[in-house]
């Protein structure tokens, strides 16, 4: 089968048959962890996004639409079997002993089928485009799933990829000149995140009292002051870049006080512009010359 077009688009999650076509480098991270991920009926005391950690277990809640809650909680590898085995009710006591609300909601769950084990790793593609080629999504940069990141950065990548291209068709310009752009406001972005999201990833991969003790107070600190808890969400979310400093780090474990609260218009500042999502808007005249094209060709 051949197929013409303008434009392809790879977005088939980690494993991404356009990025090969691109012969892409990726670097790979895995962990020594594995995560639970199932979705179920919430009450209705469960309507924000919301992390539980205690000891060495871990419950990442976050609501969806229709009562819906999607959860991800972290097990060793060795732990699969041994809960399968012992039955669901293993699982259920799992999430009540860190979520008392959720007894009555989580036996909706019937049967292991509906539970997804996922083995976590991250990587980054070295490239997210190539002549009339684009990648995005996991295809590009797959990311530890502990805060729910990568489909942020998804969405992100859609939006800023969508808007070159409908600028391109509306003003005449070739896709495979313009889509450089693309790449330039997406890959440093996502490779940001990406290392915040190993970092917290890191945090989870040890088990000693000191690490689970100072994991507890820097998730106590990050909730409790205003500035930490905006910085990091901030950044996290993908709509601003305020990296860490050393002073956050001393904040974060309570050896520093917490910095003061910001006002509406500190955080809007820090929050990324127009300018810089759609940077082609303003720098038109750098971009190359329109002309003629026929499109890419691709065998399948």
């Amino acid at each position: 089968m051949r197929v013409e077009a303008d434009l392809f688009v790879g977005a088939e999650g980690r494993v991404s048959r356009m990025r090969e076509e691109m012969s892409t480098k990726t670097r790979r991270s895995d962990y020594n962890h594995h995560f639970l991920t199932v979705s179920f009926d919430r009450p209705e005391t469960l309507d924000e996004a919301t992390i539980i950690s205690r000891g060495s277990r871990f419950l990442g809640l976050f609501p969806l639409p229709d009562h819906q809650v999607r959860t991800v909680f972290l097990i060793r590898p060795d732990e699969f079997k041994a809960m399968r085995r012992e039955g669901l009710e293993r699982f259920y006591q799992e999430y009540r002993e860190l979520r008392p609300d959720l007894s009555g909601y989580v036996e909706g769950i019937r049967k292991w089928q509906e539970i997804q084990l996922m083995i976590p790793f991250r990587h980054n593609a070295d490239r997210y485009c190539r002549d009339n080629i684009a990648i995005l999504g996991d295809a590009a940069h797959n990311v530890h799933p502990m805060a729910g990141e990568g489909m942020n950065m998804a969405i992100q990548d859609a939006d800023i990829l969508g808007h070159l291209v409908s600028w391109s068709y509306e003003h005449g310009r070739p896709i495979d000149d313009t889509l450089s752009w693309y790449e330039r406001v997406r890959q440093g972005r996502a490779r940001f995140i990406s290392e915040l999201s190993h970092l917290s990833a890191l945090a989870y991969s040890y088990d000693g009292d000191l690490v689970q003790r100072a994991r507890s107070r820097v998730l106590q600190r990050i909730e409790q002051s205003d500035y930490l808890h905006f910085k990091y969400m901030l950044n996290i979310s993908g709509l601003g870049e305020w990296p860490e400093t050393l002073f956050d780090r001393f904040r974060q474990l309570g050896l520093l006080p917490a910095e003061r609260s910001l006002s509406k218009a500190e955080r809007l500042a820090r929050r990324f512009r127009s300018r810089e999502d759609y940077p082609w808007l303003s720098q038109a005249d750098n971009l190359a010359a329109p002309g003629s094209t026929n499109g890419g060709v691709k065998d399948a």
